[in-house]
């Protein structure tokens, strides 16, 4: 149900094709996002990710499927460039360069 009303919001500010690089994977209480930054330009893979955190209010994870074996602007961005205050590290894997995982901090909520 959650993974429904955040592709909803998300419809709102993504294009089809922006939509269609994203996927959830939902348990019972946690939420993992997958999305491929394949082929966008620097500027357009910073939108898509920026979009992407600022729509998820809670506490998640971000897999990030950047490439590497043509060029590594889109890898930096993921890993050197604050894409967000929300991330809290962001972790590389040996066996494939092309992924980043972004662990997200949920919002704060003042009551």
């Amino acid at each position: 149900m959650v993974d429904t009303i955040i592709q909803s919001r998300l419809g709102l500010i993504l294009t089809r094709i922006e939509q269609e690089r994203i996927s959830f994977f939902c348990s019972e209480n946690s939420m993992s996002v997958a999305v491929d930054l394949h082929g966008l330009s620097y500027v357009k893979g910073k939108r898509l990710l920026r979009n992407i955190i600022n729509t998820i209010p809670f506490d998640c994870s971000i897999l990030v499927i950047h490439g590497f074996n043509h060029g590594t602007v889109l890898k930096n961005m993921v890993r050197n460039d604050l894409i967000s205050s929300r991330v809290v590290r962001s972790e590389c894997f040996d066996f494939n360069p092309g992924v980043t995982r972004l662990i997200i901090r949920g919002r704060l909520v003042y009551a």
